[in-house]
């Protein structure tokens, strides 16, 4: 076997583990080793152990991961359901849009409401 083919079959096992797919789901949300710790609130020489499977998170981390990269815990885990996907999702960037724009004019609202109550207690305090 050539070098280039061990390496290749070494990122085939690596692909196949937990940390291999934390790499792939790490790749695919385009986030750094260190960003990604930094996320989960770890080290990035623990992410590099989680990444190299020398170490296992716990539950919770596991649960944080998945959610900061956007794959089920089962996923990552056993290699079945939500998988990370590089296709953009039109009608979900149009969810998140109307979204983004009704918690836009939310806190208009809110800022509106804020302003008021600034104003009646600053009344108040001038007849004090």
């Amino acid at each position: 076997m050539s070098l280039i083919d061990e390496e290749n079959s070494n990122d085939d096992t690596l692909a196949d583990t937990f940390g291999g797919r934390i790499i792939r789901a790490r790749e695919t949300a385009k986030l750094s080793t260190a960003q990604l710790a930094r996320r989960i609130g770890v080290l990035t020489e623990t992410m590099q152990a989680w990444e190299s499977d020398r170490l296992m998170p716990r539950t919770n981390q596991i649960m944080r991961l998945s959610g900061l990269l956007n794959v089920s815990p089962t996923w990552l885990l056993m290699e079945r359901g939500e998988s990370p996907s590089d296709e953009i999702d039109e009608s979900e960037i149009e969810s998140l849009q109307r979204t983004l724009g009704q918690l836009r004019g939310n806190l208009l609202t809110v800022i509106g409401g804020l302003e008021l109550v600034e104003k009646r207690l600053e009344q108040y305090e001038s007849y004090r």
